[in-house]
């Protein structure tokens, strides 16, 4: 079906922000729901706080030939942008901008997700309705209004009021009935009694949304320890998170010396983990005894420094991060913040960790080095083999980026089984180094075509012996 066809069917709060010549086909999220309500079929809400995702999502529907929903939440993209920096008019002018580009002409919906209000108070009944407003002038065409967060009573109550306007456009309207908890706490099933009150009360008030949203057990962020039998091992924030900062970093216990502290720079970096237990989480702590005395010497120097600025006033402080976080600023005068300085300390060297596995402590650090290690060989590999920039709009461009990158992360892995069986322990940046120091230049000389190879520094010996290399000649002919 061409846009021209389905033409009408936009509502005119959105036609209008669509250009004379652009495709977008914005529909109405009540006529959608409501043509679907009989049939046993989905339609996918995506969420687009990263833009980047747009142009396959449009791809994949025309494809399809299927109607989706792109959508945004109240926390993501409000008044004043929300944590994406989107409002609903940026928000609406992207999709439209996107579907010029595609020639997207495949029907979809504008959602507004979770326009959520959290109590009874003016205030935020009052932020709601101000925010629908603007959706509404913006263009969307379906809203979700969550009042869920309230009693059945007070929901249905600020769900009606709120939903006059939608009501009055004649366009989408969903509801929820039962709050999604976030990770790590009880979820409550909403009931059919809890459904079909809210939507009693709803008739009653003369509001008869589309859709009804429940809480199905579902849950808001990264689901913990016994919610899942998944394993994980993940890197835990230490100045942020106050359980890390307070309980896990101040516990006592010996640690456990995993790598020690070498003589050259060749050595492996120095390890050593610590083993916590709290609130029935397990953490690791690792230290890293080298990069410690980094730490301390890195922030003797700022406050070296701090003391011979300080004296020249506040403005000489403005521009570096690393002085401002010992600085403690008072009206027009400036002072070094002991407290601060001593606070720093306890994350000198450290990093920490939280897991559910059954591994070793030592065995969860490495483990974790390894994704260092994968990060580090996507980075190495688009230096290496020059791929900068990537566009990945092509299928085959992807297939070829992650190929190459994994066999990268093969060969590597190999190398390093090939190097720990031979007895060395090498850092990677010493391995790269050495071995691209490792050069053969052709020279022509009385006709004679001769290849010099550079002198091996390094490790660079030691690699080709580990997996049965030899060395090539100093000079051969070719």
């Amino acid at each position: 079906m061409g846009y021209e066809s389905i033409r009408r069917f936009v509502p005119e709060n959105a036609a209008k922000e669509i250009p004379p010549g652009n495709p977008a086909c914005p529909v109405n999220g009540r006529d959608v729901y409501r043509a679907l309500a009989s049939h046993k079929t989905i339609v996918m809400a995506c969420n687009i706080r990263i833009p980047l995702v747009i142009p396959g999502i449009m791809r994949a529907a025309k494809e399809l030939d299927a109607v989706v929903a792109f959508e945004l939440a109240k926390s993501e993209g409000d008044l004043k942008g929300g944590y994406t920096g989107m409002t609903p008019e940026i928000f609406v002018r992207t999709i439209v901008a996107a579907a010029k580009r595609a020639e997207f002409d495949t029907p979809f919906v504008i959602h507004g997700d979770h326009i959520t209000v959290k109590n009874t108070s003016e205030a935020e009944v009052e932020g709601a309705r101000a925010l629908i407003a603007a959706e509404l002038a913006a263009g969307y065409t379906s809203f979700a209004i969550d009042a869920s967060f309230n009693e059945i009573p007070d929901n249905a109550r600020i769900t009606a009021s709120l939903a006059r306007p939608i009501v009055e456009h004649g366009l989408g309207l969903e509801v929820e009935v039962g709050e999604i908890k976030s990770a790590g706490t009880e979820a409550h099933l909403s009931t059919v009694a809890e459904a079909v009150d809210l939507m009693e009360r709803l008739t009653a008030a003369g509001v008869h949304p589309e859709l009804l949203a429940i809480n199905n057990g579902s849950k808001h962020g990264n689901y913990l320890e016994g919610e899942n039998a998944i394993p994980y091992i993940l890197g835990a924030r230490m100045r942020k998170d106050k359980q890390v900062r307070e309980q896990v970093l101040t516990c006592g216990g010996r640690y456990h010396e995993v790598h020690p502290r070498g003589s050259t720079a060749k050595d492996p970096s120095p390890l050593k983990v610590k083993e916590v237990r709290h609130m029935g989480h397990r953490y690791i702590v690792c230290l890293n005894e080298r990069q410690a005395t980094k730490d301390r010497l890195t922030r003797e120097a700022i406050i070296k420094a701090l003391e011979e600025k300080i004296p020249k006033g506040p403005k000489a402080l403005v521009g570096n991060k690393g002085y401002r976080r010992y600085v403690k600023l008072e009206k027009d005068s400036a002072s070094i913040d002991f407290e601060k300085v001593k606070a720093e300390a306890r994350f000198d060297g450290k990093w920490v960790l939280r897991t559910n596995t059954e591994l070793a402590a030592d065995q969860v650090a490495l483990k974790y080095k390894e994704l260092w290690q994968v990060e580090r060989v996507f980075r190495d590999v688009k230096s290496m083999l020059e791929t900068r920039p990537i566009f990945h709009q092509r299928d085959d461009t992807i297939r070829g980026h992650v190929f190459c990158s994994f066999l990268a992360l093969v060969l590597r892995k190999e190398l390093e089984r090939h190097l720990e069986k031979a007895g060395h322990v090498f850092e990677w940046s010493h391995i790269k180094q050495d071995l691209q120091a490792l050069q053969e230049t052709h020279i022509e000389e009385n006709g004679n075509q001769l290849a010099v190879r550079s002198k091996a520094e390094g490790v660079c010996g030691k690699v080709f012996q580990a997996v049965g290399m030899a060395m090539p000649p100093t000079i051969r002919e070719i």
